[in-house]
C-alpha cells in the first residue's frame, strides 16, 4: 500500500510498485500496463508513451484520409506485435482475461487498417493495380478482424456496463463495416474498368494541426468532413 500511495503522490520506484501490485493483486504489473498498448507509439522498458490514437486510427475512412498524412509523419506503429502480447499476456491474468481478448483484437484490426487508406491511395495514384487487387484482400481482411472486435468488445461491455450505451457501438462499428464493404466495391470496380476514377483518393490529403498528433477524439470528423 505504500508503494501505491506514493505512486499516487508522484514519488515512485517501479520495482516497488510491481512488488506492491503483485502483493495486493497476485498478478505482474507489467502485464496490466500492456492494456496501454494500443495508444503506444513505442514502449520503453521502463517508460511508455501513451498518444491515445487508437480510435481515430480504428474510424478514419479509407478512401477520405483524415488523418492519413499525419499518420505518415510518426513512425510505424506495431499494432500486430501488440496483438500478440496482449494475447499471450492474456493466458496469465485469469478473470480479467477478457479485457486483453478484446484489446487484442483491437490491435489486429489496426494492424492492416491503420495504414489502409495511406496504401490505397499510393498505389491508386500510381495507377497499380497489381498492388490494388492486393489491397482487396486487406480490405476484406479487416472485415473480419473487424467482426471479431465487435464481439469482443461486445462481451466486455456485458460485464461491465448497462446495455444502455451499446447502440452507439453497433452504430459505430456497423457503419465501418459497411464503409469497408463499399470501399471494396468500388476499388473492384475500379480495378476491372466498370469506373475510370475514385474521386475521394484523387483529393490531396492535408496535415491536421501540428502534422503529427493522431489523438482526435471527435468520431464525427472522423469519418466524414461533411455534417452528419
Amino acid at each position: 500500500l505504500y508503494a501505491i500511495r506514493q505512486f499516487a503522490n508522484g514519488n515512485f520506484d517501479f520495482e516497488e510498485i510491481k512488488k506492491g501490485f503483485y502483493t495486493l493483486f497476485g498478478f505482474k504489473f507489467s502485464d496490466f500496463m500492456l492494456l496501454d498498448l494500443p495508444n503506444m507509439m513505442y514502449v520503453e522498458e521502463e517508460q511508455m508513451t501513451s498518444k491515445a490514437f487508437c480510435k481515430p486510427l480504428l474510424y478514419i475512412d479509407p478512401f477520405m484520409g483524415i488523418l492519413d498524412k499525419n499518420l505518415e509523419n510518426n513512425p510505424h506503429i506495431p499494432f500486430e506485435k501488440y496483438a500478440v502480447l496482449l494475447k499471450n499476456a492474456k493466458k496469465r491474468v485469469h478473470e480479467f482475461s477478457y479485457l486483453f481478448d478484446e484489446l487484442s483484437s483491437l490491435c489486429y484490426v489496426l494492424a492492416i487498417k491503420a495504414e489502409l487508406g495511406i496504401k490505397t491511395r499510393k498505389a491508386y495514384l500510381k495507377n497499380d493495380k497489381e498492388t490494388l487487387i492486393k489491397l482487396v484482400g486487406d480490405f476484406n481482411k479487416v472485415y473480419k478482424r473487424v467482426r471479431v472486435f465487435h464481439q469482443k468488445f461486445f462481451e466486455l461491455w456485458q460485464k461491465e456496463n448497462k446495455p444502455q450505451g451499446w447502440e452507439i457501438h453497433d452504430a459505430r462499428l456497423g457503419g465501418l463495416l459497411q464503409r469497408l464493404q463499399t470501399c471494396k466495391k468500388r476499388l473492384q470496380s475500379y480495378i476491372v474498368g466498370e469506373i475510370d476514377k475514385i474521386e475521394e483518393l484523387e483529393e490531396e490529403i492535408l496535415l491536421i494541426g501540428d502534422g503529427i498528433n493522431l489523438s482526435y477524439n471527435n468520431y464525427i470528423h472522423l469519418i466524414s468532413t461533411n455534417i452528419l
